[in-house]
């Protein structure tokens, strides 16, 4: 039962690694815009989490034998019989689905973050700054305030 239960949850963190990989690439050959960027990645992950669970929902005693997850635990460590085959069934759609929960956590929390950076461009990040005492305008260059103020510190 264990090792159903480890090789289920490292299957699944590796194809959640490969699909990051490709939402990531895909995001940085396409270089949109910040929010923009945010929403094909909750896309992806929302697509990721209904792969699975649409993958957990078509999982039978029969599809496990040709699954990855059968084939990757050595035969000497399955348990035989049916017995094995619907455990093995219900670990990996209980892992599944696991994961599929918090893909869909991962896109909420990437959506919220879109939303909140709509519409903010660099020059609204730069006028923040300003207000914010970070950085002055001089003269047409920007000039760090820190910088400015170290040199009116009296030297000895």
């Amino acid at each position: 039962m264990d090792s159903f239960r480890s090789t289920a949850f490292f299957l699944t963190v590796w194809q959640t690694f490969l699909t990051a990989l490709a939402a990531v690439l895909l995001i940085v050959l396409q270089d949109p815009e910040a929010a923009t960027a945010l929403l094909i990645a909750a896309n992806l992950a929302l697509m990721f989490a209904l792969t699975l669970m649409a993958c957990a929902g078509r999982l039978t005693d029969q599809r496990i034998i040709r699954s990855q997850l059968w084939r990757s635990v050595p035969a000497q460590r399955r348990p035989p019989g049916e017995v094995g085959l619907r455990m093995a069934r219900a670990v990996l759609e209980e892992t599944w689905l696991r994961f599929a929960k918090g893909a869909a956590a991962v896109a909420i929390v990437l959506c919220a973050l879109a939303y909140a950076s709509h519409d903010v461009t660099p020059a609204a990040w730069a006028q923040a700054a300003r207000e914010r005492g970070d950085i002055q305008r001089t003269t047409g260059n920007l000039v760090d305030a820190t910088y400015r103020t170290a040199r009116r510190l009296p030297m000895n």
